[in-house]
């Protein structure tokens, strides 16, 4: 994995690729020593990182009954119930950057880029994208992030990638359309998100364009 982060940096000089392993990496959350391999093969077999397209699922059947999910939510989640869902795809940009009134695990299905960034950094509901800070994430490892860190979808590192996600069940669900929204940034339930200036379609979603700068891409391996 070493060749390929160095392969990685080669390609993007634009932009310092931290590790999970450094400590720049304790100020947005913790790297877990437990494995999963059987719940990353489910996910894989549900959404290989060759294919087309882009998406993300809250909550996949295969991966909630799988038997390491018991051991997940016994051993990170502190016994706490948990949705488990997988988000794959081709990404390459920054775009934008959400988070959650909790933390959120994350499982590399695939070898994986993370754009993080602190809700502490915003001045007047806005964010200097050169806060934001970009971190490889070996297949298999597990982070957790904390509920004061920004993020999106991965960008790929080579061919697309695949990881599972986990979250307290019930995020992610719609809105309730009865009650009143106060804060443009909320997207669903226990999901604020804003966009880059530079990303129409996520700021005719219905996201704040809050994030200034550059819109941090990731240059994949071919």
């Amino acid at each position: 994995m070493i060749n390929l982060l160095e392969e990685l940096r080669r390609l993007n000089t634009h932009i310092v690729i931290n590790t999970v392993e450094s400590g720049k990496f304790a100020r947005y959350g913790v790297l877990h020593k437990a494995k999963f391999p059987g719940l990353i093969e489910t996910s894989l077999e549900a959404f290989p990182v060759s294919l087309p397209g882009d998406g993300y699922i809250r909550s996949l059947d295969a991966l909630e009954i799988h038997p390491e999910a018991a051991t997940l939510r016994n051993e990170i989640l502190g016994q706490m119930d948990g949705e488990i869902g997988v988000c794959w795809g081709h990404n390459h940009y920054m775009n934008g950057l959400e988070w959650h009134n909790c933390t959120e695990v994350t499982i590399a299905a695939s070898p994986l880029v993370v754009m993080l960034g602190d809700l502490r950094d915003m001045e007047n509901g806005r964010l200097d994208s050169y806060k934001v800070e970009a971190f490889f994430v070996e297949a298999g490892q597990v982070i957790e992030i904390y509920s004061t860190t920004m993020h999106l979808a991965p960008c790929e590192v080579r061919e697309g990638f695949n990881c599972l996600v986990i979250l307290p069940r019930g995020t992610n669900y719609p809105l309730d359309a009865a009650a009143e929204k106060h804060d443009p940034a909320l997207h669903s339930r226990n999901k604020w998100m804003v966009a880059h200036e530079e990303n129409k379609k996520m700021i005719e979603y219905g996201s704040p364009p809050a994030i200034y700068g550059p819109n941090w891409e990731i240059r994949p391996l071919t």
